[in-house]
């Protein structure tokens, strides 16, 4: 249903707010003096998009528009946008506070949104989503997916054996992990007359073979991953402790435009590393950021871990933080912060 409050005069200046959802999405239009024009929904399709962009042009000459939702159920609304050479703003969530005050409706959140491209206060350029580094994405939440199928198959074997009659639960549990699995991979058909050796031997027979496929595609995932971050950033593979998984994580939350980060400080506040004050009377002190791209974060962390582990550097750094009187969470926050320079 659309509202208008403001005649359509095609010769004026609007700016429109998009509130997105996997069916539909919400379209507000306002004018430059930030009065409501109209109001509609349109579904989240290619028909959809091109009837909403003749929708909007109805009404005047389009400056910008704000989505919510860039990189999620807005994510293919923005490339169609970007493709029309449509001036696009990502806007974040509206907010809490008016929600309670007004109430929510998609109505409400589009209106929001556009009057947010209006002020155009440091407007925030939405993530590239195509190209290699939406290729990056789709491979490294693949490969989460199976490292942690293969920890769920490997916590329900460890259970399984706790609990399992004496000839199973004595097997030799020396060796690495995927040593193990292959071991348990290769128990013979039980028949032992007992229902649950029997059953038990086969459940886990049938859990060590999956676990040593999905470690095999999982492996298979991170040489693609390695080929895509050597064509797109290889200097990033040179940085010590970088591998390239996380590597991959790092390019995604970046995009593929990585001009939209301004500067160092962005960069940090992107990645969740940005110190956040939480000083009071005589206490001075930043705590850790909950913030930002939580997959970027854990890629920090991972790099800092593995460096206090294998670089003399680090670990002086840190040691002499820790003299100073921080404790571990602020040193580790000082190194996260330390590797977006």
């Amino acid at each position: 249903m659309t509202t208008n409050t403001v005649q359509a005069q095609p010769g004026r200046e609007i700016v429109a707010g998009i509130d997105t959802h996997q069916d539909s999405h919400h379209v507000a239009v306002l004018d430059t003096a930030g009065r409501l024009v109209a109001d509609q929904a349109f579904p989240a399709t290619t028909a959809g998009f091109v009837a909403l962009l003749s929708w909007i042009a109805v009404f005047g000459t389009l400056l910008r528009i704000g989505v919510e939702g860039t990189s999620s159920y807005g994510a293919a609304l923005t490339r169609f946008l970007l493709a029309q050479n449509v001036s696009v703003i990502e806007v974040p969530p509206g907010d809490a506070a008016a929600r309670r005050r007004r109430g929510k409706t998609d109505a409400f959140d589009a209106e929001a949104a556009a009057r947010r491209a209006l002020e155009e206060r440091s407007p925030r350029i939405p993530k590239d989503t195509t190209s290699t580094v939406e290729a990056l994405r789709l491979l490294s939440a693949t490969r989460n997916l199976l490292v942690k199928q293969q920890k769920e198959i490997t916590g329900q074997v460890d259970q399984f054996l706790i609990t399992a009659p004496d000839a199973l639960r004595d097997l030799p549990r020396e060796g690495t992990r995927k040593t193990r699995m292959r071991r348990l991979a290769a128990l013979p058909d039980a028949t032992t007359g007992d229902v649950v050796t029997d059953t038990l031997t086969r459940l886990l027979r049938q859990h060590a073979i999956r676990w040593i496929a999905l470690d095999t595609d999982a492996a298979a995932l991170e040489k693609q991953l390695r080929v895509l971050v050597e064509l797109r950033a290889p200097r990033l593979l040179e940085v010590y402790c970088v591998a390239a998984i996380t590597a991959a994580e790092l390019l995604v939350a970046v995009g593929e435009n990585g001009h939209r980060i301004r500067n160092e400080a962005a960069l940090a506040k992107l990645f969740g590393a940005a110190p956040q004050p939480v000083s009071s009377g005589k206490t001075h002190r930043h705590r850790l950021s909950r913030g930002g791209n939580r997959q970027a974060n854990s890629a920090l962390y991972q790099i800092a871990v593995v460096r206090l582990s294998h670089e003399q550097r680090t670990r002086d750094y840190r040691d002499a933080h820790l003299a100073a009187g921080k404790t571990t969470k602020d040193t580790l926050r000082l190194l996260k912060r330390a590797l977006c320079r």
